[in-house]
């Protein structure tokens, strides 16, 4: 038993003290973090002032994140030297964390963009808008989405095939290259995800998208298992649009699957865009 002159308390008395339930201490017990004395004749647990002042630094550190083992390796080499080499490296791991959620943050405020502006786009009516410079980072893609997460699935094979961690922007841009619109339908598709990053890019994986007037039509086709003759209906309407008012289309078109079928099994909420450029 401590010393019989030194104020002890109860484990009720003391985890009233602490601000904290039994189950914590007995746990803390267990873990050896906060191991109490015990009455000689009823075998009562005993905690002492020491006792609590060594609760209020479990706590302290409890509450920086740092786990129970990291906590005993502490208490055993417990100095000044310990305490601040413990606090740099969970410092270090803060920022870590923050540089991960503010990554994870642009992609779903992204992702919540463009997905939201699906209920409020007027569809298959073209119209002339004029866009920004923009970048993107194109990689073939032969395989079949294997869940809804379509987004995870994409920085997959960007990471793994290509060797690619910057990938911002849109959920996903399909390419559908080949012909240009006025010689006809001619699909190969590929992953084409925006990059803030242009100069990490190969320059034959990277496409630009010049700032300029583009010819843009919405609409709730997947293109990916529609068939030719339906696709080219809607872009037969965007030709005709563009020589109605005296544009020259400039550029290949590119389809825009903004809700594809990763995201959603219902082929009325699917979302593409043609978008072709114009002068």
């Amino acid at each position: 038993m401590k010393n019989a002159e030194e104020k002890q308390f109860s484990i009720s008395e003391f985890a009233k003290a602490c601000g904290t339930t039994k189950d914590t201490l007995y746990h803390y017990e267990k873990q050896e973090l906060l191991v109490p004395s015990y009455d000689d004749n009823n075998h009562y647990r005993l905690y002492s002032a020491k006792d609590f002042h060594l609760f209020q630094y479990i706590a302290h550190l409890r509450r920086m994140g740092f786990s129970v083992a990291e906590i005993k390796d502490n208490i055993a080499d417990r100095n000044v030297k310990t305490y601040l080499e413990m606090l740099t490296q969970s410092q270090k791991q803060c920022l870590d964390k923050i540089t991960d959620l503010n990554h994870r943050y642009d992609i779903i405020t992204n992702s919540l963009e463009t997905v939201s502006q699906f209920t409020n786009i007027p569809l298959e009516t073209p119209a002339v808008k004029y866009e920004e410079e923009a970048y993107f980072y194109e990689s073939p893609f032969t395989g079949k989405f294997q869940s809804l997460d379509g987004i995870r699935q994409i920085q997959e094979h960007l990471q793994t095939a290509d060797k690619m961690p910057d990938v911002t922007g849109n959920i996903t841009v399909f390419r559908v290259a080949g012909k240009s619109i006025q010689e006809g339908f001619s699909p190969r598709f590929s992953i084409m995800v925006q990059t803030s990053n242009p100069d990490a890019v190969t320059k034959e994986m990277l496409h630009t998208k010049p700032a300029g007037s583009y010819l843009q039509m919405y609409f709730t086709t997947d293109v990916v298992s529609s068939s030719e003759e339906d696709t080219a209906v809607l872009l037969r309407r965007m030709k005709a649009y563009a020589e109605e008012h005296n544009y020259r289309i400039t550029t290949d078109y590119y389809c825009f699957l903004h809700i594809s079928t990763f995201l959603t099994d219902d082929p009325k909420e699917y979302l593409t865009e043609f978008l072709v450029g114009i002068e």
